[in-house]
């Protein structure tokens, strides 16, 4: 019987009672079921069917219905929760995370682990290690977290614990970083004397990496006075005499005696290969070159990496650079002061005419400030130059003919054409055609980084056609990278791609038996102090130029670094 989806109470009650009478009341009992079920077996059909109105009794078992029903349904929820906990856990038992290898979990500690090891850092990399077995084993596989150390004499040095932080280790080479601040003054004497130090250097674990700043040479020297009081006759070999990097750093004094034999620096030990040294800053009523300065040659001839900073340049670089046959990096560090010599000196002579043969020099990096510092270069002779990066210490500007004449005589008399390939110049202002220039004088370049360096790019990009022009060649013709990085948001970005098109036509057109091997193309922008809408780069007509030059494009934001200062 079809029951439509209205039906009166009357006609209802009918049915109901007829239903009854035919089934039997010991008919009408469902089956044993749940609580709920059963009472809603009691309650007619009909009424979940229609819109009947139940009774007082059909209330009163919905309503229990309806309570033992939500009871039921708080009970499965429970249960649902339970069960729900239960597969998060059998799936996180099997889940591939689990089944990274101990190798990945250190390479991931050591990209969030801080490079250097101080107290802090050390402190994070023993929490790292305090969260489960697997962890500490981790970090015990991955040993370049414990291959370096920063300690400061100041503190309370213990013999035991660093040396058994570096050797977790194993057989990878060993840094430690040695510092003090506010040393060998009156009221606090120099520590450097320290017996926990001075052991470390004559018995401890074998170091490749020592760094040393501190207020003045006199540290390095009560150091090494306590170091060579407690050498042993034994032919084991100390720590101090195993260094192939050595990091000197004087903050505030330099105090070398007048005595070439009772220098500090000829207890270098001669395995140092790579050395970086900065000497104080010194202002202009006082001048370094008149300073005691003893290097020993024979540190300086078996250098293959020389860092050297000096706040007085003069006479002293070439001295000392004289003796750097062997040196194939070379970086130079002329801070704020322009050089000073004497003219009328036989040895300036001498270089001047001749110049300083530097015959294995393949990287120089030079930080000039200010920009007639520059006159360097007269000075220097690199035949086997490979990448040439020239910093300025702070935002110079460049006029014209300030760098373009000095670089291009500079490569011509070293004669370095052929093996000059990367140029990096970086924190400078100058006009377009001034870098054009640079630019134009060196066609051999295949690799030019330009880093929060200020130009015109329209003008730049006029001198550069014009070159092409009357070379009928493309400028620049075996550049295959161009990094423009740290940019204002303002710089023209369409000018390097029109450069890019420009060099396409060429080859296409004049030099049919030229091939363009231009391969990356890096553009970055960092966020000046006052907000600026975001440059809208890849437009449909820079994303066709982008694809027409065939090259690889990268195009984004980099902070600022002089905000995080701030």
């Amino acid at each position: 019987m079809i029951i439509t989806a209205f039906v009166c109470p009357i006609k209802y009650a009918t049915l109901r009672q007829n239903k009854c009478s035919q089934l039997g009341q010991s008919s009408f009992l469902p089956p044993p079921q749940p609580t709920s079920f059963r009472l809603l077996a009691w309650i007619p059909s009909i009424l979940f069917s229609s819109y009947a109105v139940p009774n007082k009794l059909e209330v009163a078992r919905i309503e229990v219905g309806i309570a033992q029903l939500a009871k039921t349904i708080g009970h499965l929820r429970s249960q649902l929760r339970e069960q729900r906990s239960q597969l998060r856990q059998c799936l996180a038992a099997i889940s591939s995370v689990r089944r990274v290898p101990l190798e990945i979990i250190g390479e991931i500690f050591g990209l969030t682990l801080p490079e250097t090891t101080d107290c802090r850092g050390r402190g994070e990399l023993v929490n790292l290690c305090l969260v489960c077995k697997a962890w500490r084993d981790a970090a015990l596989l991955k040993h370049r977290l414990w291959n370096n150390i920063a300690i400061e004499t100041s503190s309370d040095l213990s013999y035991d614990s660093i040396t058994g932080w570096l050797k977790r280790s194993g057989n990878v080479p060993r840094t430690m970083e040695v510092g003090a601040y506010c040393c060998n003054t009156a009221e606090r004497p120099c520590t450097f004397g320290d017996s926990t130090l001075t052991r470390l250097l004559a018995e401890g674990v074998s170091l490749d990496h020592l760094i040393i700043w501190s207020t003045s040479t006199q540290c390095l020297a009560t150091m090494i006075a306590v170091l060579e009081a407690h050498r042993t006759g034994t032919s084991t070999a100390r720590p101090w005499d195993s260094i192939r990097v050595l990091c000197l750093s004087f903050c505030y004094i330099w105090n070398e005696p007048a005595d070439p034999s009772k220098s500090v620096f000829l207890h270098i030990p001669p395995s140092v290969k790579s050395l970086e040294l900065s000497t104080p800053f010194i202002d202009s009523d006082v001048d370094l070159e008149e300073a005691p300065f003893h290097f020993p040659p024979t540190i300086l001839q078996g250098l293959t990496s020389f860092d050297f900073r000096l706040s007085r340049p003069g006479t002293r670089i070439f001295s000392t650079m004289q003796h750097c046959a062997n040196v194939q990096t070379l970086i130079l560090s002329l801070d704020c002061l322009p050089m000073r010599y004497d003219p009328d000196d036989p040895f300036i002579r001498h270089v001047s005419q001749f110049g300083l043969l530097l015959p294995k020099f393949h990287t120089l990096r030079l930080k000039l400030h200010p920009a007639d510092s520059t006159e360097l270069f007269d000075f220097l002779r690199t035949p086997s130059l490979r990448e040439l990066v020239i910093g300025f210490d702070t935002r110079t500007f460049l006029g014209l003919g300030d760098l373009a004449p000095a670089l291009e005589n500079f490569v011509k008399k070293s004669g370095c054409e052929k093996t000059l390939r990367t140029l990096r110049l970086e924190t400078a202002t100058t006009n377009g055609e001034e870098l054009a220039a640079v630019l134009l004088a060196f066609p051999f370049l295949t690799h030019v980084t330009l880093e929060d360096f200020n130009f015109n790019a329209h003008v730049l990009g006029m001198h550069l056609r014009a070159g092409a022009d009357v070379d009928e060649k493309p400028s620049l013709a075996r550049l295959e990278v161009l990094d423009v990085l740290r940019v204002s948001p303002e710089f023209e970005f369409e000018e390097p791609l029109e450069f890019l098109e420009d060099r396409q036509l060429i080859c296409r057109g004049l030099c049919d038996d030229w091939h363009n091997g231009f391969t990356t193309l890096t553009m970055t922008y960092q966020q000046p102090a006052v907000k600026v809408p975001k440059v809208d780069f890849w437009s449909p007509e820079n994303l066709q130029r982008a694809r027409r030059s065939g090259a690889s494009i990268r195009f984004g934001q980099v902070p600022n670094p002089r905000q995080n200062e701030t």
